[in-house]
């Protein structure tokens, strides 16, 4: 209940005035006046998006039911990647549904963003109304608690978010094909979420038999039953002691963002460094964790071995990356980024995920450029479920995984 998440009536209407008076305070009307045309603009794109796809009579298609009234609101300062999905009884029982996310995003991943928070309106009401039944197997939380908290608190939690990711995986590839369904599938696995495959072997089947399963609920028996017979061993992984990438595995255990000294000019220092406090205070707030943003100059004197990393600037421009340069198997010129092959042009970006130097069970991501002013806003670009990406602006060029990652990483 949306009421009791703000901690009662009270509380809420304490928030309601607080709003109020901080618009009165800000003089928010007039700030928004003067930005209407831009916030127009953003919506305008996420609506025509979403009407070309045809996101919610699909949606409603895949579940075989309906809500009553879908509102999706916009939040730029959320950032990329970061969406919301409540919703509040309507009076004739179903459900008035909300999306809020940051428009800041390619299509692939606003579509993302559409189905999966609105989906947790249709699968969360159908495994809360089983809970007696889903809980009887309440043990298959224990092997992924650790990578579930804080987030999902439960099994009964955990298991509708691997629902809804399951459903959103099948819906983005009926609109991206079955290998960026593959990505989004490993990407989830490497996150916790251990029961991707043999949940999405259920869907499939449900896919194929709506005569005899017309609603997502009326399935669920189906989900309930294969459930019964899961052992998580069966779906762990087995752990090597090393890290072995993907990208999106870096986030909840970062200990350090490392920023550039050596860029062209102080300025362009400045402004990554400024760009990475942003993506500190995102990840502090999703993971409750501590992370040190250090120079590079800092770096090359740290033990950083007690966690994963993350890695902003030039090759040339952050020292820490230039003094492990030989180690790379991808090299970045003016005219070009070489990687798994030769990819030419200018405004090119590279991420890619790579063991700790200091330690090879912990990892890193770094965020590379041909030029540092295109490392600002490098994150909101989609990428995670692979080690490498090659983007040029904001548009993927290509992407992928290294093919020898024991001795040495590399392409080979």
């Amino acid at each position: 209940d949306v009421i009791d998440h703000l901690g009662g009536n009270d509380k809420k209407d304490e928030f309601i005035r607080n709003i109020q008076d901080f618009s009165k305070a800000s003089n928010f009307d007039e700030f928004y006046k003067l930005h209407q045309d831009y916030y127009t603009s953003l919506s305008s794109r996420v609506l025509e998006l979403m009407k070309k796809k045809s996101c919610i009579s699909k949606l409603t298609a895949f579940y075989g039911t309906e809500q009553n009234h879908y509102y999706t609101l916009l939040v730029p300062l959320l950032g990329p990647g970061n969406g919301y999905g409540p919703s509040l009884p309507a009076e004739n029982g179903k459900l008035d549904v909300y999306l809020l996310f940051s428009p800041y995003q390619n299509d692939e991943q606003i579509l993302n963003m559409v189905w999966h928070e609105f989906g947790h309106s249709f699968v969360n009401p159908v495994v809360a109304r089983n809970s007696a039944l889903v809980n009887e197997r309440s043990d298959l939380y224990d092997p992924i608690a650790s990578s579930m908290q804080p987030l999902y608190s439960d099994w009964e939690n955990a298991l509708s978010e691997h629902l809804v990711r399951v459903n959103t995986t099948e819906l983005i590839k009926s609109e991206y094909g079955k290998r960026t369904a593959r990505q989004h599938i490993s990407a989830h696995e490497s996150q916790g979420f251990i029961y991707m495959k043999p949940l999405t072997e259920l869907i499939k089947k449900y896919e194929k038999n709506r005569r005899d399963y017309p609603s997502f609920e009326s399935y669920f028996p189906q989900i309930l039953d294969k459930i019964k017979t899961m052992e998580a061993s069966d779906y762990m992984s087995k752990d090597t002691g090393l890290f072995s990438g993907p990208m999106n595995t870096i986030g909840k255990n970062v200990t350090n963002i490392i920023v550039p000294s050596n860029e062209e000019n102080d300025s362009l220092n400045q402004a990554i460094k400024k760009y990475t406090v942003h993506i500190q205070k995102f990840l502090q707030d999703r993971f409750n964790s501590e992370i040190q943003i250090i120079t590079d100059k800092e770096a090359l004197g740290t033990d950083l071995s007690g966690g994963d990393i993350m890695v902003y600037g030039t090759l040339n421009g952050n020292l820490w990356l230039k003094a492990h340069i030989e180690e790379f198997p991808f090299t970045i010129d003016a005219d070009k980024v070489q990687a798994d092959k030769t990819y030419k042009g200018k405004n090119l970006r590279f991420i890619s995920a790579w063991p700790n130097f200091q330690n090879k069970s912990k990892g890193m991501v770094i965020y590379t450029a041909q030029k540092a002013e295109d490392i600002w806003g490098i994150n909101g670009v989609n990428h995670g479920s692979t080690d490498f990406i090659i983007i040029k602006g904001d548009k993927e060029m290509s992407s992928g995984d290294y093919k020898t990652k024991v001795e040495k990483w590399g392409f080979e």
